[in-house]
């Protein structure tokens, strides 16, 4: 049931077994899993169908991007852009890449502070599968070839500090042809156990007199009027940005907000930006164009890839995650590098080198300056504190930037498969990260202990018994892939958790 909450009486009471906030690709995904264990759901979207300019206002704010010994960047522009308040989420307007995080993003990493999370690859690797069948991708196994098959010809199997990362692409998605990510929603909005309900902001989480469990949640309109829901258990999924505000404002109870206990809520922003220096960033490959096809590709309907950091050279480099993209754009070589390209050839007995246009992405470790904070001055429409994100970047990052291009370089040679061209200089690396991506994760990082984070392993709040969130934002690292599939995967984790335990309960 589709419902625009505009139609209410004011005051109204709506109620279910489980109530989500959020209507996005996880919002839906789970409504439709509870629903179908014979649970009632009740979705609060903010926006409409489509995305209304008063609505997506809501998401104004004020950001800074910056890292050690570089100037600061203002984004101001991000938090309402990279964000879609509407049914669907920022699903309509995703790009539908999908890839799980690696073994070593869920390892405990001497050399980066904070790392480690409470699950491993293994145990979400179920949960992995289920996500690509729900997506319908070919299934993530833990090694490359079980995605692009055991004869990719780049690196054809050579022992390598060097890894092969498969991307592939769903059709589920806004930016995809044809009528699936609509069907998606459909799939939830028109379940006889699910009601959405449109225009319903959430402007608060209202506590019992313990405190340690959730009573209701205040529900507003843009006009002002105001309305409550309830349930057995609350899902938070408006996002990695906005789960955080809803639990900082919410602070009549505890001071500081919902689940800031250990003063981890908000902390630890982590993002993906990507890094170049545009013409002065590329690969000079001496491989014939037929052996670039999984990397060159462009089309949806079959996997694509980059080139990464074998966990095992990153344990021996002491790295965060990297990953370097060839484009399929192909560039004029240089005079001075042609001439070394031609060396090169003769030496590899390889064909001519083609210049290829290339960005790098680096992890963003966790880091507790890196964060989010309601603003004391601005608020929105509904009352609410506006907010304030400083994504600061670390030594960690900088460091890894030079040594994992360095390895790239280095083994690129040592194969004789191409150059590197890079001449980026640390001081200027903010400057070189284009807008980051969509990717908001780690301000509810997920951890065993509630000194350590804001849920626990089953993304439940820590000391409020029936709060849970599903979003990236519970990532305690971020690795370096497109958070979605981990996302979706670590919702029907959540959604298996919730049917057998409100079932016990009842």
């Amino acid at each position: 049931m589709l419902v625009d909450t505009a139609q209410l009486s004011e005051n109204s009471h709506l109620e279910a077994d489980v109530v989500i906030v959020g209507g996005g690709v996880a919002g839906i995904a789970l409504s439709r899993q509870l629903a179908d264990s014979g649970l009632s759901v009740l979705v609060l979207e903010s926006g409409g169908d489509k995305p209304e300019a008063r609505t997506q206002a809501l998401y104004a704010g004020t950001m800074t991007l910056g890292g050690p010994g570089n100037d600061a960047r203002p984004l101001n522009d991000y938090l309402a852009a990279s964000r879609v308040r509407c049914f669907g989420g920022s699903g309509n307007v995703w790009g539908g890449k999908c890839a799980p995080l690696d073994p070593i993003d869920f390892a405990k990493r001497d050399w980066i502070r904070y790392s480690g999370w409470p699950i491993d690859r293994a145990g979400l690797q179920p949960f992995y599968d289920r996500a690509c069948t729900l997506l319908e991708l070919p299934r993530f196994g833990e090694e490359a070839a079980t995605v692009v098959g055991p004869n990719e010809p780049l690196l054809a199997g050579r022992p390598s500090s060097l890894a092969i990362r498969p991307r592939c692409y769903t059709r589920y998605t806004g930016l995809a042809p044809g009528d699936s990510y609509a069907a998606f929603k459909r799939s939830a909005s028109e379940h006889p156990r699910v009601a959405v309900h449109l225009h319903a902001n959430v402007t608060a989480i209202k506590l019992d007199a313990s405190g340690q469990r959730v009573a209701s949640l205040e529900v507003r309109e843009l006009d002002g009027r105001r309305h409550s829901a309830t349930g057995r258990a609350y899902v938070l999924a408006a996002g990695g940005i906005e789960n955080v505000r809803l639990l900082l404002a919410s602070n009549d109870v505890h001071r500081e907000g919902i689940g800031n206990h250990s003063d981890w809520l908000g902390r630890a922003f982590q993002g993906h930006t990507t890094i170049s220096q545009g013409d002065d960033t590329g690969v000079s490959l001496l491989r014939d164009d037929s052996q670039l096809g999984l990397f060159d590709n462009q089309q949806r309907g079959r996997p694509h890839a980059v080139i990464g950091l074998s966990d095992a050279a990153q344990y021996r480099y002491r790295t965060t995650n990297f990953t370097a993209t060839l484009t399929a754009a192909k560039e004029a070589v240089p005079k001075a590098e042609a001439c070394i390209a031609k060396l090169a050839q003769r030496i590899a007995d390889a064909p001519a080198a083609a210049r290829r246009s290339t960005y790098f992405m680096v992890e963003h470790t966790p880091n507790r300056d890196s964060r989010i904070t309601l603003s004391r001055e601005q608020r929105d429409e509904l009352g609410l504190p506006r907010l304030h994100v400083d994504m600061r970047y670390g030594e960690p990052e900088f460091d890894s930037i030079a040594a994992a291009i360095g390895c790239l370089a280095t083994e690129l040679g040592r194969l004789a498969i191409g150059r590197v061209r890079w001449q980026g200089k640390r001081e200027q690396l903010v400057q070189y990260m284009d807008s980051p991506s969509r990717h908001h994760m780690g301000a509810t990082r997920m951890s065993n202990s509630p000194r350590q984070g804001v849920v626990d392993e089953q993304c439940r709040v820590h000391g409020v018994g029936n709060l849970y969130v599903a979003s990236s934002s519970v990532f305690p690292t971020s690795g370096i892939a497109n958070p979605t599939l981990t996302l979706l995967a670590l919702t029907l984790r959540l959604g298996d958790h919730l049917a057998v335990a409100m079932k016990a309960a009842a």
